[in-house]
């Protein structure tokens, strides 16, 4: 049997450590850069259903607005007495065709028909009521925890009358 002596060079062994040693902290730099973070500050809404009223002749009808943390996901209008639907008849229809609008879009700019204009822009108001209570930042600013909200708009009968009617 024979004796092998490995003669290893101090100064080579160090310049391959340091190099690898370099590579790694590189390769961890890029990785740390562009591997997307779970970031929850990106969700635009707090998920829940919020809600607005509009008051018509002292009736409210209540318009229920469901978000998730990045999209509308439902509007509907409820609490609608069949008086209402009488005397606003541009209401439900208009209401229903707004809230797919916006659903589809998933966005409160929305065009209104020129006959509509008014009903439109009275349940537009409704909905960006509610959808602002949802939004992330206002609710961290309120320091509310509730997922159900409710505010009113008021609107006088007569105005209401003129501007559902047009």
């Amino acid at each position: 049997m024979s004796t092998k002596i490995i003669v290893i060079k101090f100064k080579e062994l160090l310049k391959k450590a340091i190099l690898v040693i370099a590579g790694l902290l590189i390769i961890g730099i890029i990785i740390y850069i562009f591997i997307p973070k779970g970031n929850k500050s990106q969700a635009l809404y707090k998920p829940g259903t919020y809600c607005s009223e509009i008051i018509l002749h002292n009736n409210p009808v209540r318009i229920d607005v469901t978000v998730n943390d990045d999209e509308i996901t439902d509007i509907q209008m409820t609490e609608l007495a069949d008086t209402q639907s009488v005397f606003y008849p541009l209401l439900e229809p208009t209401a229903k065709e707004v809230a797919q609008e916006i659903i589809d879009k998933q966005s409160l700019e929305i065009e209104s028909s020129a006959d509509k204009s008014m009903t439109t822009k009275i349940i537009l108001d409704a909905v960006k009521s509610a959808v602002s209570k949802a939004e992330i930042n206002k609710k961290e600013n309120n320091n509310s925890d509730t997922s159900s909200s409710e505010e009113t708009s008021e609107i006088s009968s007569e105005e209401a009358s003129e501007n559902i009617q047009d």
